[in-house]
Order: structure tokens, then C-alpha cells, then sequence
């Protein structure tokens, strides 16, 4: 499996330990909405869970329709919680 790091240490554990320490100062704001710290980790706990119930292998890429949004960054910070390798693509994109 890939995984992201900086120094050693894998981003997803950075970003977790960055909005776990901002609490409920607010880390995301666009789109009419205010995510706090433990707001976005909630999120992407949920996501990683979802990916893991759905049997996602770790190493997976996993789509991940984004429009600049709040939860598009939480939904990323759970694919990397669930060891998937998200791959963020516009929702104005056409379909194939």
C-alpha cells in the first residue's frame, strides 16, 4: 500500500491530529457551511467506516465526486483513514 508522509509521519495522521487539536474552532468554511476539527474527523471516521464496510481494500482507489465543498476535504482525510487512495474528481465532470 502507498501511504503519504511527511517525515516519516503519514499525512493522514497529521490531519488528524490537526483538527483534533483545533476541537471546535472551525478548520472549514465554504458552500454556506462551518466545519470545526472534531466535525471534519467525525466525517471522515464515518467515510473510512463506510469504505471498510463496503469492503474497500486498502490500496483502492476510490472516487471521490468533489465541488469545493467542506466535506469534500473530510471525505478525503476518510479515504486515507481507510487506507483507499481517493481520487477527487469535479462533479461537473461528464461522464463517460
Amino acid at each position: 500500500m502507498t501511504t503519504h508522509s511527511v517525515g516519516g509521519i503519514r499525512l493522514d495522521d497529521l490531519l488528524v491530529e490537526g483538527v483534533t487539536r483545533s476541537g471546535d474552532d472551525i478548520v472549514l468554511s465554504g458552500s454556506g457551511l462551518d466545519m470545526s476539527g472534531l466535525e471534519m474527523l467525525a466525517v471522515a471516521r464515518q467515510v473510512a467506516e463506510e469504505l471498510r464496510a463496503a469492503r474497500i481494500a486498502a490500496g483502492e482507489a476510490v472516487l471521490l465526486p468533489v465541488s469545493n465543498h467542506p466535506r469534500d476535504v473530510a471525505c478525503q482525510l476518510g479515504a486515507w483513514l481507510a487506507g483507499c487512495v481517493p481520487v477527487p474528481v469535479h462533479r461537473a465532470f461528464p461522464a463517460a
